[in-house]
């Protein structure tokens, strides 16, 4: 994950020649501008994955559970709440070299996916009365790359492509809905409480680029189309 800069506990054990298995404990706090809800969970989420390595490919397969408390309060009585929303998130990679081109990609399917910094979150809700508890559903996230990088020497070619879609809240219930996501510090990655704020649906990103090596230098030109909705 790009801004992954978590503390952890990890256990990485080699399984054979090509085997890995990794399992991590790993704190939130460093995840998210909101980190109240981490804090209060007290857990760490659980990280595990096995990847295969030989000299031409790469891939993996990995999963993740977390669980935060939002409020240790919550409606209109503000009464004592430990509510818990669990989310699991899993992810497939891969990088293979072929003689033409290095081939690059990731599929991801995110739970509360804020904790990747990606669109989505989790929703809470309460009843209409405003009397009870603050009760949460997840938001699902699915996320799509591929990169491909040239093998040529003097002009080396390459192209990115990926798309990200929020499909919206898991089991939703009935009541006073408000989404809770990255956008308290970043519009737009999710909806907040306020009625006039928008969230984005979906969004891709296509990305040509043309690299140049000339002994220890190298130059590049990239062109990227972004669309979102």
């Amino acid at each position: 994950m790009p801004y992954n800069r978590n503390p952890q506990i990890r256990f990485t054990q080699k399984l054979d020649a090509n085997f890995n298995l990794m399992i991590a404990a790993v704190s939130q706090r460093d995840f998210t501008s909101n980190t109240a809800p981490y804090r209060n969970s007290s857990l760490p989420s659980g990280h595990v994955q096995v990847n295969y390595k030989s000299k031409n490919a790469l891939v993996g397969l990995a999963g993740h559970f977390e669980q935060i408390r939002p409020k240790t309060g919550s409606g209109l009585t503000n009464d004592f709440s430990n509510e818990r929303v669990n989310s699991v998130s899993v992810m497939a990679y891969g990088r293979f070299e072929t003689k033409p081109m290095t081939i690059k990609a990731e599929a991801m399917y995110g739970e509360n996916a804020t904790s990747f910094i990606m669109l989505g979150g989790y929703v809470g809700y309460t009843p209409t009365s405003g009397l009870g508890l603050e009760t949460y559903s997840t938001m699902a996230t699915q996320s799509f790359w591929i990169d491909l990088t040239g093998k040529t020497k003097k002009v080396i070619p390459g192209f990115f492509a990926g798309f990200s879609q929020n499909d919206g809240a898991n089991n939703p219930i009935s009541g006073k809905a408000v989404a809770y996501g990255f956008s308290n510090a970043v519009g737009g990655i999710a909806a907040s409480g306020n009625t006039t704020t928008r969230t984005i649906n979906y969004i891709y990103r296509l990305a040509p680029r043309i690299e140049v090596p000339i002994k220890n230098l190298k130059f590049g030109l990239e062109a990227e189309y972004l669309a979102a909705e």
